[in-house]
């Protein structure tokens, strides 16, 4: 099982590492900070792989690959397109 949370430290996510002590026979992993790229390719991806623990690798460097920081650029007009 794979639980993607929102926040690490919040309730899903606690209640999801409690789940994963307590089930410690079973393969559980916990991922914080997930964004919407993570929840697409992880729902397109999920067949492909063998554990969850394969697939929360496969998913994190999604996640921080899709987080940018907006720039504003001066905007340049090019002389010769001009009209």
């Amino acid at each position: 099982m794979l639980v993607l949370a929102d926040l690490a430290g919040g309730s899903p996510f606690k209640c999801a590492v409690e789940c994963k002590f307590a089930r410690t026979d079973q393969s559980v992993e916990v991922i914080a900070g997930c964004n919407l790229p993570v929840l697409i390719e992880g729902s397109m991806t999920m067949g492909t792989l063998d554990s969850p623990y394969d697939l929360a690798e496969a998913l994190i460097p999604v996640g921080k690959d899709y987080i940018i920081r907006f720039e504003l650029a001066a905007y340049e007009e090019d002389d010769e397109n001009e009209i």
